[in-house]
């Protein structure tokens, strides 16, 4: 730590002759000190003044950046109105207008039978999946039993431990497997879940688009 003090005070360009290093003090002479409070507030000015400048040019770049999306904007919403404008009264215009939500609703009808029976088919194999899921629950249960009573078994029979033994560590052996397939059902299982409920949501949202497209085929037709 003295080093480093000692090294401070040469980059300040101080003559030796104007501090004495103690032990755990530095002795200035007269006038030192206020010489170095004065450099110290000019380079704090200096600094401050470089900060302002990168804080202006940050808002300044900033502030240039939007204006420039802006403008971006106004010209395409301007570009986009001037050729509405120049079509609007064209009749294949109009006739395009008229047919195109007819066939979009054409579209989305045959979108969503094509939903329904792919929600259907996920339901089928969902309960497939669950109906495996609860066999593999049983029997996974059953080992649970088996174990039991063979863990009494080699209580009570302790002569008989290694084959006893050895059919335990079977039996463990199939309950974990069991498990293993259990969880990997479970794991389809919410796939599959998740897979169904996003497919009914896009039923309902193009339900929803294609009653809106033709209440609006409706006034447009009154």
């Amino acid at each position: 730590e003295k080093r480093a003090v000692e090294e401070l005070l040469e980059s300040l360009d101080l003559e030796k002759s104007s501090y004495h290093m103690g032990l755990s003090r530095v002795f200035f002479r007269a006038g030192t000190l206020a010489k170095l409070e004065e450099q110290r507030d000019v380079q704090t000015r200096r600094n401050i003044t470089l900060f302002q400048a990168a804080c202006r040019g940050y808002l300044a770049r900033q502030h240039f950046k939007k204006r420039k999306i802006q403008h971006l904007a106004i010209r395409c919403v301007q570009k986009n109105i001037k050729k509405n404008k120049g079509v609007k009264d064209w009749p294949w215009w109009k006739l395009f207008t008229t047919v195109r939500p007819l066939i979009e609703v054409q579209l989305t009808e045959e979108q969503i039978r094509g939903k329904d029976d792919e929600i259907q088919q996920l339901k089928s194999k969902l309960e497939r999946v669950e109906k495996e899921r609860n066999e593999l629950r049983l029997s996974s249960d059953r080992l649970e039993s088996r174990i039991t009573e063979l863990n009494s078994e080699l209580t009570d029979e302790r002569n008989t431990a290694e084959s006893a033994s050895q059919l335990l560590e079977t039996e463990t052996s199939e309950r974990l497997r069991a498990e293993k397939d259990m969880r990997d059902l479970q794991a389809k299982y919410d796939v599959l879940m998740k897979k169904m409920d996003s497919m009914e949501m896009e039923v309902m949202e193009a339900r929803l688009i294609r009653a809106s497209e033709l209440n609006g085929v409706d006034r447009k037709s009154t």
